[in-house]
C-alpha cells in the first residue's frame, strides 16, 4: 500500500482526532520502533541529524532511547530551539535533561562549522539518522539542511532516513540536489507514493515499513478517502 502527502496527513489527523491518540504517544511510537531497529542492524556512534519539525521530534525520541541502550549519539538540530514544534520540543527537553551533545546549525552556519559539528564525541559517526523533513516537505532544501545533507552524502557512515529521504517528494519522486542517499528508509504505516519512482529506489535504499500504533481502520478510511 502507498499513500501521498495528503493521506499521510490524514492518517494522523483520524488517529488524533477521532481515535484520541495523542500526537505526542504517535511520536513516541515512531521513534521507538526506528530506535529498535538501529539497536538490532547497526553499531557503533551515531548522528541524529534533526529539523524542528514533527520529523526532527521522531529524531530526538530515537535519540533517547540509542543513548538508554548504550549508544554512543550526538544530534545536530538545524534551526533554533524557538522554532521546534510542539511535540518535538517536548522531546527536545528530554533530550537536553539527559545532556545528549546537542550542536545547534542556523542558515548563517558555514559548511566547515556544520562538517565540524557532524561527529560523535569528535570521531565520524558510523550512522547517521535523516530526520530533517518529513511527508510534507516540498522542493529544495533550505540552508543549513543542504550542507547537512551533503556533507552526510560524503560521509562513510550507515545512512538511514525516517519516513523519508530529506530533499525527496512524497508525492511524484522527484529528488532535489542535494537529497539524503539512505542505505534504508524506516517510513510509518505504509510507503510512500513517491517511493515507486525508479530515481527515488536510488534515495530510499531498502524500505521498511514501521508500526506506529495506528488503528486498521485509520489505515482503511485513509485508503479509502
Amino acid at each position: 500500500m502507498f499513500f501521498d502527502r495528503r493521506q499521510s496527513r490524514l492518517v494522523d489527523e483520524i488517529a488524533i482526532e477521532r481515535f484520541g491518540i495523542p500526537g505526542i504517544v504517535l511520536m513516541e511510537n515512531a521513534g521507538r520502533s526506528c530506535a529498535n531497529y538501529l539497536i538490532e542492524k547497526t553499531n557503533g556512534p551515531v548522528l541524529v541529524c534533526c529539523g524542528t519539525g514533527n520529523n526532527g521530534g521522531d529524531g530526538f525520541v530515537i535519540a533517547r532511547h540509542l543513548e538508554n541502550a548504550g549508544r554512543n549519539c550526538s544530534i545536530v538540530l538545524s534551526g533554533p530551539e524557538e522554532k521546534l514544534a510542539a511535540d518535538a520540543a517536548v522531546n527536545f527537553k528530554i533530550v537536553k535533561a539527559m545532556r545528549l551533545p546537542v550542536a545547534k546549525v542556523d542558515p548563517d552556519t558555514g559548511a566547515s562549522v556544520i562538517e565540524s559539528a557532524m561527529t560523535v564525541d569528535g570521531d565520524d559517526p558510523v550512522v547517521i539518522v535523516d530526520a530533517l523533513l518529513g511527508t510534507g516537505a516540498k522542493g529544495a532544501l533550505r540552508r543549513p539542511m543542504d550542507l547537512i545533507v551533503d556533507i552526510a552524502n560524503r560521509m562513510p557512515a550507515v545512512k538511514i532516513a525516517i519516513d523519508i529521504p530529506s530533499g525527496l517528494d512524497c508525492d511524484n519522486g522527484s529528488v532535489s540536489e542535494p537529497a539524503f542517499r539512505a542505505h534504508a528508509t524506516l517510513t510509518f504505516v505504509t510507503q510512500k507514493t513517491g517511493f515507486k519512482s525508479e530515481t527515488a529506489r536510488q534515495f530510499t535504499g531498502a524500505v521498511h515499513v514501521m508500526d506506529i500504533g495506528v488503528p486498521a481502520d485509520v489505515v482503511d478510511q485513509v485508503a479509502a478517502s
